[in-house]
């Protein structure tokens, strides 16, 4: 149970904490009474007349009731929701409520979780929330990588006091805390100065202007997490280009080389170990609420989607299975966020707004295989992007997807019918990566494999979407030679098919990267 002071000075919230009329505690879950005599009827009869809410089932508030609770906390004159798709949970309120109260107390807020956990997007909800309806800009994010120096930090801490001092010249009456977010923060060399931030409340000797009043900082931390032994074999033997052996380098974490870790990051300071604040994973059930929502976002955008009957709870069934899978596996592919589905989603779009180009092309292509191997009939439009979808976010990064095709083919359904089953989906992937080379002009020595097929198809979709991309494979399995092709094909307007005209214009510049290569170029 918590006990939270509000701002206002002089009154009182409650969460967790269940007290019966006649004074005794229990669990708001089960029921059970776990302590019979916490206080006397009197006591307690005299509390509710004051207004003091202990008899309230907090898991069964709304998310209007959360927000008007934890704005009484915070101080916000105006209970509003800043952003109706952020599914606010008790377990997320606690979070919040937490911060605010080691601000309160001048504690170092110092988070660590997974990637995609949702520790952004709740700092970000929290700065929103606290902006009180003025609008104001009150939140600096900075995504903290190897490449960041001294220098980027301490111009990003200055930019962070001037916001804050805007803020309050412009809004003084509304006391709004300026949040400086320091991402992924033990994961630069710059670590001790960002020590020196958040303990010392210094930067690089100099005191910080406002730092505790109207500006607040916030570290998060990726997990410090050791690949198992049968991840580092199959790693090295990537063909990734390890050129000093794991017992040998001296890029380490104690005794462990970064290489074996899961996130590259290096020591915590002594001082900053005993704020860490471990911020924990996405409950399942809880996830899914998120995969709906995004669902949700991308299907009422588009007119014609949003007509489709029961379209919203297929794809997040089909999406949240393609989640469980992912992380089910034990390599590299289990590790899977919300991003994801952001991701599935954009794709699923994009090819359905392609469905006008690409649908008689795949018919054809369908045409034929039925006449040669008499295989069902061609996916409808919706049930082929959905497909198309999760190929390009997470069959492609599996190595045996067998399984995965069995795992999610069983949860299509009206709208979105699959009467082939797995293996239909592995046809509708290849007919799509065949027609995409169809579509590019290729000189007749160049073999039209398997490999350079999905590289040029992946790589197609990817830059039009501007999605991250890495190409793993030994040499000689099409990677440059996909990379050449897209440059040739992706001519925007003056591209001779149809498709391609569809897609954007490519300058591509490549880098060549080795041992020798860092942060700045």
């Amino acid at each position: 149970p918590y006990m939270f002071f509000n701002e206002d000075r002089h009154s009182v919230t409650f969460i967790g904490l269940k007290v019966t009329r006649d004074g005794r505690l229990q669990d708001p879950q089960t029921g059970e009474i776990l302590d019979a005599n916490l206080m006397s009827e009197r006591l307690s009869q005299g509390l509710y007349a004051q207004g003091f809410r202990l008899q309230e089932n907090y898991d069964e508030w709304d998310k209007g009731r959360k927000i008007q609770e934890l704005c009484r906390v915070m101080g916000v004159d105006a209970a509003f929701d800043p952003d109706e798709s952020y599914e606010l949970t008790m377990d997320n309120m606690k979070k919040i409520l937490a911060i605010q109260m080691r601000f309160r107390c001048g504690i170092p807020v110092v988070i660590m979780g997974e990637t995609g956990c949702g520790k952004t997007r709740l700092i970000k909800y929290m700065c929103a929330l606290q902006s009180n309806l003025t609008g104001a800009k009150n939140m600096l994010l900075m995504k903290v990588h190897g490449g960041v120096s001294q220098y980027d930090i301490l111009r990003k801490v200055e930019e962070a006091e001037n916001l804050a001092e805007t803020n309050v010249q412009k809004y003084p009456e509304y006391r709004i805390q300026t949040v400086l977010f320091f991402d992924e923060a033990n994961t630069t060399d710059a670590l001790g100065l960002i020590k020196e931030i958040m303990c010392d409340k210094r930067a690089n000797g100099r005191d910080i202007r406002g730092l505790g009043t109207s500006l607040q900082v916030i570290a998060a931390c990726n997990p410090y997490r050791k690949h198992t032994d049968q991840m580092i074999q199959r790693l090295e033997k990537a063909g990734l280009g390890y050129r000093v052996k794991a017992d040998e380098t001296g890029d380490r974490l104690g005794s462990i080389p970064l290489r074996e870790l899961v996130y590259r990051v290096h020591a915590l300071p002594d001082s900053m170990k005993a704020l860490v604040w471990d911020f924990g994973q996405l409950d399942p059930q809880i996830e899914k609420l998120y995969v709906k929502q995004i669902v949700s976002r991308h299907v009422y955008r588009h007119s014609s989607l949003r007509d489709s009957d029961n379209l919203v709870e297929v794809l997040t069934d089909i999406l949240a299975a393609a989640q469980a899978f992912m992380r089910d596996r034990d390599d590299e592919c289990s590790f899977v966020s919300l991003r994801d589905v952001e991701r599935a989603m954009l794709v699923t779009v994009w090819f359905y707004n392609l469905k006008g180009l690409l649908g008689p092309l795949l018919q054809k292509k369908h045409n034929q295989t039925v006449e040669e191997e008499n295989g069902p009939q061609a996916l409808d439009a919706l049930t082929s992007s959905v497909v198309l979808g999760l190929a390009i976010c997470y069959h492609a990064r599996l190595k045996n997807r067998e399984e995965f095709r069995s795992a999610v083919s069983r949860h299509f359904r009206s709208p979105c019918i699959l009467p082939g089953g797995p293996d239909q989906i592995d046809s509708e992937i290849r007919h799509c990566q065949d027609l995409f080379l169809d579509e590019l002009e290729l000189e007749p020595q160049i073999a039209r494999n398997r490999a350079l097929s999905e590289n040029v198809f992946m790589m197609l979709v990817c830059i039009d979407l501007r999605i991250p991309l890495f190409l793993v494979g030994k040499p000689g399995s099409s990677k440059s030679l996909a990379k050449d092709i897209v440059k040739t094909a992706m001519k925007g307007h003056l591209s001779h098919s149809e498709l391609l005209k569809s897609l954007k214009q490519v300058h591509m510049v490549s880098f060549q990267c080795s041992h020798l290569s860092k942060a700045e170029g």
